[in-house]
């Protein structure tokens, strides 16, 4: 659990709690040479294919997913994806069974928010108090644009944020 508190301040509000739900992340150590992108969409499973074979270089990492945010949602959406409807539920679920043991309100980090599809079902589930970031500041710039989120940052390295 992490105290809840302005983003960028780091201020902290002891009658509220924030709770981390972390996107799926995934790194490969293989290099791959990425498909050029164009403003035609590209093939969606060749674009998640490219994502999973990323090889963690932040700079290749924000670039691909900056460039692939205009058409992540539909990419995703129509190879069947459904891990954020997946992790909000699952959240719900512990929401519900663990209030008990929390503070009173809380709010919910969605670390590596993309383009807000986790805070788009949250918020469905009627969570109000959501922040977000992610490394792409065009896939945090969707997650603002879905108006589930109090605020989104974008451009923020969790790994550097994490030394």
């Amino acid at each position: 659990m992490i105290p809840a508190g302005d983003l960028e301040s780091g201020e902290q509000d002891d009658q509220h709690c924030r709770i981390p739900i972390f996107a799926p992340m995934t790194m490969c150590r293989t290099a791959v040479i990425l498909p050029p992108m164009t403003d035609d969409k590209i093939s969606a499973n060749k674009a998640i294919d490219a994502a999973l074979h990323l090889d963690g270089d932040p700079q290749k990492v924000r670039a691909f997913y900056d460039e692939w945010a205009k058409n992540y949602d539909i990419d995703t959406t129509n190879t069947g994806y459904v891990g954020p409807r997946i992790a909000a539920k699952l959240f719900h679920q512990f929401d519900r069974s663990e209030r008990q043991n929390l503070c009173y309100s809380f709010s919910v980090l969605d670390a590596g928010c993309g383009t807000g599809l986790v805070g788009d079902e949250l918020s469905t589930l009627g969570y109000e108090q959501i922040d977000g970031f992610d490394l792409s500041d065009a896939m945090a710039q969707k997650a603002t644009e879905t108006g589930s989120y109090r605020e989104v940052k974008g451009g923020i390295d969790m790994l550097q944020a994490a030394q």
